[in-house]
């Protein structure tokens, strides 16, 4: 689903102890994929992504095709694909004489099948050109520096993937450098001032040697002031309906938490002092906010646009 990262991004120079701090929800690749797509329902991410590509695919695909008759678009960890479609969908209808030519580089071969099977769906999209690089970002600069072969692409992008690349820094300059003279990346990861990034770095035991879970746009824009590249950001609003979390003894709340905190079966393993405070918290005005009867965790995003 998401690519894993070995290197830790934390405010604080103290590591979590990985004895007791649980295991990661994504140690079970089938009940993760539940979760996700479970937590996706209850979240409005998603519609207010495709909201904000919609307002960017004309001035992105205006401003590097004039004299171009191909649109190449790279992304990274996508997934089943449904972010990546969508693109290429409003894309095609902004330039329907375009050729587009699309890349994805995936480490999961089963989200891989599924994006696959969501594509044989959309035969709208049968004039685009597919492939899928089933590797970590890793392997794919280590194997584009051997075969010294650089690609360009007018449009990449990274949708709440950033968190599971590994080292940050040198993921991005590369990437920019994967870009043509008037080409894009795009970046969306986690506001440092919204609920979520707030109990993370409040809650240290949520940490994880082998995720940046605490990982925020703060921390992706403080990297790109010391490479003195140009990027802009936009404010992307976000609530994750969490209201069943606190109905005892509710599978859903109990999945909701599991995606809250990313930990497999949270409500269960968890000490019960670290639950108490996080459950506390999740109901603060600072964390979370409440509407029509729902408590809803702030996870607004950023969206970072580099080049």
């Amino acid at each position: 689903m998401m690519e894993i990262a070995p290197v830790l991004v934390s405010d604080s120079a103290d590591s979590p102890d990985p004895e007791i701090t649980g295991k990661h929800m994504y140690s079970d690749e089938s009940y993760s994929m539940k979760v996700v797509n479970f937590a996706n329902v209850m979240s409005n991410e998603n519609d207010n992504v495709k909201q904000f590509f919609n307002t960017k695919i004309p001035e992105l695909v205006s401003g590097t095709t004039k004299e171009k008759s191909q649109y190449k678009v790279l992304g990274i960890g996508s997934g089943p694909g449904e972010m990546d479609l969508y693109i290429l969908s409003a894309i095609q209808k902004f330039r329907p004489d375009l050729k587009i030519c699309s890349e994805t580089i995936e480490p999961n071969h089963t989200q891989i099948e599924l994006y696959k099977a969501n594509l044989s769906k959309m035969p709208e999209l049968r004039g685009v050109t597919f492939t899928w690089h089933e590797k970590i970002t890793a392997q794919y600069r280590q194997d584009a520096k051997e075969n010294n072969e650089f690609k360009k692409f007018d449009l990449i992008h990274m949708i709440q993937t950033v968190y599971y690349t590994t080292p940050i820094k040198e993921t991005l300059e590369f990437f920019i450098s994967c870009l043509s003279p008037e080409g894009k990346l795009i970046i969306t990861v986690i506001s440092g001032d919204c609920g979520w990034s707030k109990l993370y770095k409040r809650h240290k035991w949520l940490l994880q040697e082998d995720y940046c879970m605490d990982l925020c746009s703060e921390h992706i824009t403080g990297i790109l002031d010391t490479i003195s590249v140009r990027y802009e950001t936009h404010d992307i609003d976000s609530y994750f309906d969490i209201t069943q979390c606190f109905v005892e003894g509710s599978d859903v709340g109990g999945m909701l938490l599991d995606a809250v905190t990313e930990k497999l079966h949270f409500a269960e393993t968890a000490p019960a002092d670290i639950k108490a405070k996080i459950m506390e918290d999740l109901q603060s005005p600072e964390f979370s906010i409440r509407r029509d009867g729902k408590i809803l965790l702030d996870t607004r995003i950023k969206a970072i646009v580099i080049g």
